[in-house]
């Protein structure tokens, strides 16, 4: 396998990617090749990798697995998927895929990029994001009271806004919030009324979506509460209803900021702390238990904190957090005692005081540095953790509020673009060349600055549906693809964050063209012919437009390997392929059918001109000096469409011609 990519020019990419590449069986998925970042990746050896097939890696079903290569192979990529490797740890990956062929059989070529570092910040942002939980001021603002001894309702003056009948119109408070609830909530609020009717001396508050009276769409914190009399019976029920609509909002900002920043946490490995310095309680995140090798069930306290640090390093903890009570910054760099192991953590904390200036609490974070400590120890750390992820970050980032002003950028930004903070994102990243020219002729005067932005910005719609949006940007000045995220944080600001995928795409390009192509002679494969000729029939039946087919064969090639061996066979295809595409015009399509056998399609070309390039052809291939001892012939078969014709009737009667040239003395053409 190894000698066949080299054949192929294909040994360099494949064995000096640092991704994991792998040919795969498409019959069975047996593992055929592997270079040596998949052996890296994986944990196998070369030799027992290719024992494997890809079921051994997924641990997925065949006919599962079989639909996975379909989807990626039309999609050309599927992401997120689980990979098991060697000592059992499980990878989430990325997969590229495409079939090639090599001699004649297809194979499905796979590249493998880990995303695990990306699936587990999802993952850790979904949790977090379950545990937000807004508190609202205990301001009862919607009110009813049904009076289940008078058979009334009574409501508050705000009670009216949401409700769309009177009070003597509804027979029960289940009605009546069945009336307000919104289609979405009728259900869920159903089967909350079964679970508090089932003991009518719980509450139980729920979260609903209504609609008021104006149409409008509010959210509330609806509480039902029994009320009792002095023997203990249920008299009435009581309806609070705190609109909660201003919180939703606010969660979901917040929601989006966090994304953002928990993902800057759980990928930077960094825990949060918080301590109420009056009561000395502390609590710790998950990652700060994992960083102290603890479990989460431990109860923690400040004591617990100075036990786990180092004996060395106690005093001087002791004395920067004296420091930081005092009015001092707290940015520490000490060692714990992790079991028989040392660790070294960087601590960062910020006190909140009264206003006497008492301390009263503290936030803060601690990241394990242990590897980094022995790397860069000399490396100052930022004073805030968003800013030191910019840097770390492998692409080109910047936070640009609405007016498109660049605020802070990493790195790679600053010396990839020569971008500068304070200047506007369209003139400092790409020097402005995407600024549409009627932006350019009115920019002095006319528009203002907040309208101006480049063609392909999607800013402004990122921040109005708070949600994030890429595309795929081509930078035609420096021959550069970039893949661009923009995400907003809040609604005045976003990341612009951009990957070079300038070896991506050239590396798609080149699939691509295999795919295409005959491995051999480097015209088009039977494959992409028969769309293009599928397609060429229909255009000839809906514009009454004509094409001609020319099919042509060796003469006597069985003979030419049986004499000379194959590799004269192989020079012999690809040197007739080379004549006939530098004769053919640039519409035509040019395909090698099968085996010696080849075929043209000429598209808006009567039969007579195809006959009379089909003779041509003939004799340039006649009298080339392709072998040296004998002349090397080609019989032709010539047609034309007619209409009515199907794919198989055009190549029958072409193939038809084929046949009665050779028949007739080979080395000539025939045609009808």
């Amino acid at each position: 396998m190894k000698k066949i990519l080299s054949e192929l020019n294909f040994e360099e990419i494949f064995y000096k990617s640092p991704y994991p590449m792998a040919l795969v069986d498409p019959q069975d998925f047996r593992i055929i090749e592997v270079n040596s970042a998949a052996i890296e990746f994986y944990g196998y050896t070369y030799k027992e990798l290719l024992k494997l097939n890809a079921l051994d890696i997924t641990k997925i079903p065949f006919d599962e697995q079989k639909n996975r290569v379909d989807f990626i192979t039309t999609k050309g990529e599927v992401k997120f998927l689980k990979h098991y490797l060697k000592d059992g740890s499980i990878k989430y990956v990325k997969v590229y895929g495409s079939i090639i062929k090599i001699k004649n059989k297809d194979y499905y070529f796979v590249t493998i990029h880990d995303v695990s570092d990306e699936y587990y910040a999802f993952e850790k942002i979904s949790q977090l994001n379950e545990k937000l939980n807004i508190f609202v001021k205990n301001s009862y603002s919607y009110e009813f009271f049904e009076d289940k001894i008078e058979n009334k309702f009574y409501f508050s003056d705000n009670f009216y806004e949401i409700s769309k009948k009177r009070p003597d119109e509804y027979n029960n408070s289940h009605e009546l919030l069945l009336d307000i609830a919104h289609k979405d909530f009728k259900e869920i609020l159903k089967n909350h009324m079964c679970e508090v009717c089932s003991d009518s001396y719980r509450v139980l508050p729920i979260e609903i979506k209504v609609i008021t009276k104006d149409n409008k769409e509010l959210w509330i914190l609806h509480i039902c509460k029994p009320v009792l009399n002095s023997k203990n019976e249920c008299v009435g029920v009581r309806g609070s209803n705190i609109n909660i609509t201003p919180r939703k909002e606010l969660e979901f900002n917040l929601k989006q900021y966090l994304k953002y920043l928990n993902t800057a946490q759980s990928v930077s490995k960094t825990g949060s702390w918080h301590i109420n310095i009056k009561k000395n309680v502390l609590w710790w995140s998950d990652e700060i238990f994992k960083i102290f090798g603890l479990p989460k069930e431990t109860k923690v306290s400040l004591e617990l904190f100075f036990e786990r640090i180092h004996p060395d390093d106690r005093e001087f903890v002791a004395h920067a957090w004296r420091n930081a009570l005092e009015g001092k910054v707290y940015d520490i760099e000490h060692r714990i005692i992790v079991g028989n192991t040392i660790k070294w953590i960087n601590e960062k904390a910020e006190i909140v005081r009264n206003d006497n200036n008492e301390p009263i609490e503290a936030i803060g974070t601690a990241r394990d540095i242990t590897s980094e400590k022995r790397l860069i120890d000399e490396i100052k750390k930022e004073n805030r953790l968003i800013e030191l992820l910019f840097d770390l970050l492998p692409g080109f980032l910047w936070l640009i509020d609405k007016d498109m002003i660049i605020r802070k950028q990493n790195k790679n930004a600053a010396e990839r673009f020569g971008s500068k903070l304070g200047e506007k994102c369209y003139e400092s990243i790409f020097c402005g060349q995407f600024i549409s020219k009627q932006q350019r002729y009115i920019l002095p005067n006319d528009l203002s600055f907040t309208d101006i932005k480049c063609d392909f910005c999607l800013a402004s719609e990122s921040l109005e549906q708070k949600t994030e949006f890429s595309i795929e940007i081509e930078d035609s000045h420096n021959g550069k693809f970039y893949k661009a995220w923009w995400i907003p944080i809040n609604e005045v600001e976003f990341i612009h964050y951009m990957i070079d995928i300038t070896e991506q795409k050239e590396s798609e390009d080149y699939f691509r063209e295999m795919s295409m192509k005959d491995y051999l002679t480097k015209v088009y494969n039977r494959r992409y012919f028969s769309e293009r000729f599928e397609s060429e029939l229909e255009l000839a039946k809906r514009a009454n437009r004509t094409f001609s087919l020319v099919i042509f064969d060796i003469d006597h090639f069985k003979q030419v390997n049986d004499t000379y061996g194959h590799n004269v066979g192989d020079t012999v295809l690809k040197r007739i392929s080379e004549l006939v595409k530098n004769r053919l015009r640039k519409v035509d399509v040019f395909a090698r059918w099968g085996g010696e056998e080849f075929i043209i399609l000429l598209p808006e070309t009567k039969l007579n001109s195809a006959i009379n390039l089909a003779e041509n052809l003939r004799k340039m291939i006649e009298e080339a000096q392709i072998l040296d001892d004998r002349k090397v012939t080609v019989s032709f078969g010539v047609t034309e469409y007619k209409n009515g014709d199907t794919v198989d009737s055009v190549v029958k009667r072409a193939d038809d011609m084929l046949y009665k040239a050779k028949s007739s003395g080979r080395n000539r053409v025939e045609w009808e």
